[in-house]
């Protein structure tokens, strides 16, 4: 996940593999995003319950552009050689070849998408102000990923939707999830005791967000029966963060709960499918 990585070479320079050739494609490392741009996408696919020509075409184009994100921000630290900005530059323009191979089924797609710029602005004055490991920084890309959900419900439908925004809700609540979870993981296992002040605090941050959580999807199921949907969509994300709170996942491995996180994300895109 996004908070794996050190706080002493920052955010962008751990997202590149070390050591490789100039020959080589700089993909990123961070798994955790990966998870989040093709989960949003299958999210999409779960609830328009088709595949197209044209929404492959969006997810090649965004994951194009993921690849040059790193070295975006690279650049915008003043590291990186000149390989990496070649690769950055190959990668954008495959991403803007691909996003116009898309639009050829709906034009306006590509305004629509002129969104995902404005994360990684916000991402780019973060790391100005030195704030790339915050939960804000974390949160703010996460976004920006789970925004392949909506793009490519407007794509497939040629229209904007209350469907497409309420996915993108949903999404961001979802992912949400899993980043706190991790951060907290994180912070436990790095505490020196059960006192550490991170710890304490990345805890109540995940313990209020699953309350709140809670307590809007039951207003939510309340306010119409055909709501009660979303309750059986996040109990699983609901239980599993109760479960890492009680500290009853605390002898895993950061690798395990990912790949928890991973398992419920498929779950998640199940449950989309059948229930939406």
């Amino acid at each position: 996940m996004s908070s794996r990585f050190s706080h002493s070479s920052g955010r962008a320079a751990k997202l590149l593999p070390h050591n490789r050739s100039s020959r080589v494609p700089p993909f990123p490392r961070e798994h955790g995003a990966w998870g989040i741009l093709i989960g949003s996408f299958f999210s999409a696919v779960a609830v328009v319950g088709a595949i197209t020509g044209p929404m492959i075409l969006l997810l090649l184009a965004s994951a194009s552009l993921y690849l040059a994100h790193p070295i975006v921000l690279l650049t915008v630290r003043k590291k990186g050689d000149r390989s990496d900005r070649i690769w950055g530059m190959c990668f954008i323009t495959l991403g803007a070849c691909f996003l116009f191979l898309a639009s050829m089924s709906y034009r306006p797609i590509i305004a629509w998408s002129l969104v995902l710029p404005g994360f990684v602005l916000a991402e780019i004055i973060l790391i100005r102000l030195r704030k790339q490991q915050s939960l804000l920084a974390h949160m703010t890309g996460m976004i920006g990923l789970a925004a392949v959900a909506p793009l490519t419900v407007i794509l497939y439908e040629c229209g904007v939707s209350t469907s497409a925004g309420a996915l993108w809700a949903a999404g961001c609540a979802f992912f949400a999830s899993g980043i706190l979870m991790a951060r907290y993981h994180i912070a436990r296992m790095r505490a020196k005791s059960l006192a550490d002040r991170v710890q304490r605090r990345d805890r109540g941050v995940l313990i209020g967000y699953h309350l709140f959580l809670a307590a809007g999807l039951l207003c939510l199921g309340l306010s119409a029966p055909s709501h009660a949907r979303f309750i059986i969509i996040f109990l699983p994300t609901l239980v599993l963060s109760l479960l890492v709170a009680a500290d009853r996942l605390a002898n895993i491995s950061l690798r395990r709960i990912g790949w928890l996180i991973v398992a419920q994300t498929i779950l998640f895109i199940l449950l989309l499918a059948l229930i939406t």
